[in-house]
């Protein structure tokens, strides 16, 4: 069990009230109404979005680098309708993917679908 040195624990309740924004506004010395954009944002990882898909029989190996494994497990063999337990990720470190390997694109099912009309491993990038 860790023990916390009593300058660590809070010595009253948290404060959860944000605040009055109208109250503020009206009394503050200065304020500044303004409307600030930004620019639209893309992922650009260096890695490219690249899958190499393998059948044996029923049993499909995709590697495939993915921020989340269990959920490129489920995404292919929901879409190839094939049970998960029939669908092995292998998904070596992620240094960066921002974000952009977190979710599947198409090229996690387009892999296997064009391994299994080739009969053979396909690597599609």
């Amino acid at each position: 069990m860790i023990q916390l040195k009593t300058e660590a624990v809070p010595a009253k309740e948290a404060d959860i009230k944000r605040g009055d924004l109208e109250t503020a506004f009206s009394n503050g010395e200065f304020t500044v109404d303004e409307i600030y954009e930004t620019p639209i944002e893309h992922h650009h990882p260096m890695e490219p979005h690249a899958t190499i898909a393998v059948w044996e029989g029923a049993h499909l190996t995709l590697y495939n680098a993915s921020q989340i494994v269990n959920g490129a497990q489920h995404a292919a063999a929901s879409t190839l309708n094939i049970s998960p337990e029939n669908v092995r990720i292998v998904s070596p470190y992620i240094g960066g993917g921002f974000g952009s390997k977190g979710g599947q694109w198409a090229n996690l099912v387009l892999a296997a679908v064009a391994a299994k009309m080739v009969s053979r491993p396909v690597q599609l990038a």
